[in-house]
């Protein structure tokens, strides 16, 4: 069985504990935990049951634990551009896997890290060929991002979706389904 270093890197639990989770049918999955905002979301959801497969590394945790759970790790599955991980990972002869999250990212934080990342991960066609130009000959593979279809079922009528949330028939819907940050370029979509 393949085991996985995870780096949480955010508090969104979405990202840095449903995929893991989703990972761990197949690998060991060891969560490492930065923010303890979400170590409290893990810890909750956990009591009810949700992550129980899960071995997450609580923030705050002697750095001597984390070195040896990377070491044994056959993967290391960075969430963002941790140059300091990145380099641990390398000194132990890991892979390392780079997701590309927060992009763009300027020329100089590739070539910081760029020699102790193996492959990045980017979660769109635009995102890697906005990002592909700065990183050289280096490979990213396009992943998007999955969807929980108990939670977004598309097989509910627009009409009872309406009646659920209280929306009119007739009303124009929109949604945004990502977060608000200037390279989203949110206000082209409220232009008229």
């Amino acid at each position: 069985m393949i085991k996985v270093y995870f780096q949480a890197s955010s508090v969104l639990a979405s990202y840095n504990l449903d995929l893991p989770k989703a990972l761990s049918s197949e690998t060991d999955v060891y969560v490492d935990i930065e923010h303890p905002l979400l170590y409290t979301i893990y810890l909750y959801e956990r009591l009810h049951g949700k992550y129980s497969m899960l071995k997450a590394i609580p923030p705050y945790v002697d750095r001597f634990v984390q070195k040896w759970i990377m070491r044994k790790a056959d993967v290391i599955h960075l969430n963002s551009l941790n140059i300091k991980f990145a380099k641990k990972a390398k000194k132990l002869s890991k892979p390392v896997v780079a997701v590309l999250h927060a992009a763009p990212f300027p020329r100089e934080t590739y070539e910081a890290i760029n020699d102790y990342v193996d492959i990045y991960v980017a979660p769109s066609n635009f995102t890697r060929q906005n990002e592909e130009m700065k990183l050289g000959l280096k490979k990213i593979v396009v992943i998007h991002h999955g969807i929980d279809t108990e939670l977004f079922n598309p097989t509910i009528s627009r009409e009872t979706a309406g009646r659920k949330l209280g929306i009119p028939l007739n009303a124009k819907v929109i949604l945004w389904n990502d977060r608000i940050s200037p390279e989203k370029i949110l206000r082209s979509l409220l232009k008229p």
